[in-house]
């Protein structure tokens, strides 16, 4: 039997939820259709719904005139917060003979990268998304079990039905009759304050529509952000950290969020190699090599060396045992040439019969910068389930490609924060410019405009120190505190060197007006081990 699942709140169920629903069994897109509501969405702060037991018994009242819509109370027994992923695998194993399709409005396709397992949901489960005014239904192609339906589209919310008990407006039309009258007996909402979404700017429809390319889904996100309470106390700000140095294991930090998308546009392109650039404990270069390897291609990586090529180590240990191809170049050809000496392996490897796809260093292009435009997105929806509104983004800049995905997502969502970055190499003038160039890429490939000068692209220099992925005694002494004080560990090369610019300047009071800052945490572990011994116990 196929059986759609339809999971939401219910805050409270209305006549919308039940015309999706009859038009599913009309349509006979599925026998049955279970409302399972969920006790705690991750993207929803919990006390701001009403308990699971009003709630259900709401649903249970809505459902009872419909045979073939069932109430399902499976997430009330799974852990919380709740995940899609886990309730239609609970459900499979626990239903065998059934085939299960899951429900969802086009509000929440549009947002449906930042669920848990999103790919797997998709490639797993049928997925069927019914409109909702004002969110167009853009399915890609290489989505096939992910359909739109031609459901009635009804301008009905159950946040809109909250709001409007709370000010003595009648709500009659919207329900079925027995959940009026339950609403009313149990004087629910009469408190209601909505979701507050006006507190969380990118949660509301942005003015300007960025067409967001289509994308792999290879991180596990949404990463976790946690407060850095020691650090917090030590200098007398709210700092929070973001956890992108937990998007995987050999794919580990920022650069696969910016993968996602290029990796996306090389399979679509027919590739069976990619070239990338960095340094010998490049992070971007070993992520590259560990996505080749899991979608079947092949990986050369460019490595600029200082002298002799080094014993195996760090993330330079890693590419070996993933089997990638090394050019070794020096400081001066990679500063020089590393374009051109790229381009030239790309017309070998075609003389031999290989289609090649050029990674820029980084992955810090037009198309990479959606990656983090995306993580944006995702952070508006963890402030709202935190409840905190991070005023000040702070992240390392490398290549540009970060910082620019966060700078052009603040800019288009009107969201008002500070975006700041520290430079690990350069200068600050260098990557403004550097990163106006890739946000002018990113808003022609998403076909929006956004008027902005390189000044407002903020970026703090003086803390290069003595060079790219070379440390100071004081870098490595920070990151050395901050593990035995906070638990978190930093990376010598970018994270290190941020940290260090943040801790410094708060000391110097050039952070007065941050009330709540969230510090990007973009990985870098594996380029700890060959720094052993420059660090003292």
């Amino acid at each position: 039997m196929k059986i759609a699942i339809f999971s939401g709140s219910f805050d409270p169920p209305h006549k919308g939820h039940i015309a999706v629903a009859q038009y599913i069994l009309q349509e006979q897109l599925a026998e049955e259709v279970w409302f399972t509501p969920t006790p705690h969405n991750p993207l929803k702060e919990a006390h701001l719904l009403s308990a699971t037991q009003e709630r259900m018994a709401m649903a249970a009242l809505a459902l009872a005139p419909f045979p073939q819509i069932k109430l399902c109370d499976i997430e009330t027994t799974l852990p919380q917060p709740s995940y899609t992923i886990n309730t239609l695998r609970t459900l499979r194993e626990q239903y065998p003979q059934h085939q299960f399709l899951l429900v969802i409005g086009a509000d929440n396709w549009n947002n449906f990268h930042l669920w848990r397992e999103a790919q797997n949901i998709t490639t797993e489960f049928c997925i069927l998304v019914y409109p909702r005014k004002g969110y167009p239904i853009h399915i890609a192609a290489d989505y096939p079990q992910v359909k739109s339906i031609q459901a009635p589209e009804i301008d009905i919310s159950s946040t809109t039905i909250r709001e409007a008990v709370a000010q003595g407006k009648d709500i009659s039309q919207w329900l079925p009759q027995t959940v009026y009258e339950y609403i009313l007996k149990n004087s629910l909402y009469k408190n209601s304050q909505g979701d507050n979404i006006s507190d969380f700017p990118c949660l509301q429809k942005p003015q300007r529509l960025l067409q967001v390319p289509p994308q792999l889904h290879l991180a596990n996100i949404p990463t976790r952000i946690d407060k850095m309470q020691p650090l917090s106390e030590e200098l007398g700000k709210n700092i929070y950290i973001k956890r992108d140095d937990q998007t995987g294991s050999e794919v580990s930090g920022n650069k696969i969020r910016k993968l996602e998308f290029i990796f996306k546009d090389v399979l679509a392109q027919g590739c069976d190699t990619v070239i990338t650039c960095g340094g010998i404990q490049s992070n971007h270069a070993r992520a590259t090599a560990a996505t080749a390897v899991k979608l079947g291609l092949s990986s050369v990586l460019v490595l600029k060396i200082s002298e002799d090529v080094p014993a195996p180590d760090g993330n330079y240990f890693i590419n070996k045992l993933l089997g990638a191809e090394f050019h070794y170049i020096s400081e001066e050809n990679y500063r020089q040439h590393r374009n051109s000496i790229m381009e030239e392996i790309k017309h070998k490897l075609a003389q031999q019969g290989r289609k090649a796809y050029v990674i820029p260093e980084g992955a810090s292009n037009g198309l990479g910068c959606f990656g983090y435009y995306n993580c944006f997105c995702e952070i508006a929806a963890q402030e709202k389930q935190l409840g905190i509104n991070f005023d000040t983004i702070v992240t390392a800049i490398g290549s540009g490609g970060t910082y620019g995905g966060l700078f052009a997502a603040n800019k288009i969502t009107n969201s008002a924060k500070r975006v700041v970055g520290f430079n690990v190499c350069d200068t600050a003038r260098e990557f403004q410019q550097r990163i106006y160039g890739e946000l002018q890429e990113m808003l022609s490939i998403g076909k929006v405009s956004l008027n902005f000068s390189l000044d407002e692209i903020d970026i703090i220099d003086g803390y290069v120190g003595v060079g790219y992925a070379q440390s100071r005694a004081e870098e490595l002494n920070l990151i050395a505190h901050i593990a035995r004080t906070n638990g978190v560990i930093l990376d010598p090369v970018y994270t290190g060197k941020a940290m260090y610019g943040l801790y410094e300047e708060i000391k110097k009071g050039n952070f007065s007006e941050a009330k709540n800052i969230l510090f990007l945490h973009t990985g870098g572990l594996l380029g700890l081990f060959p720094k052993r011994e420059q660090f003292i116990f």
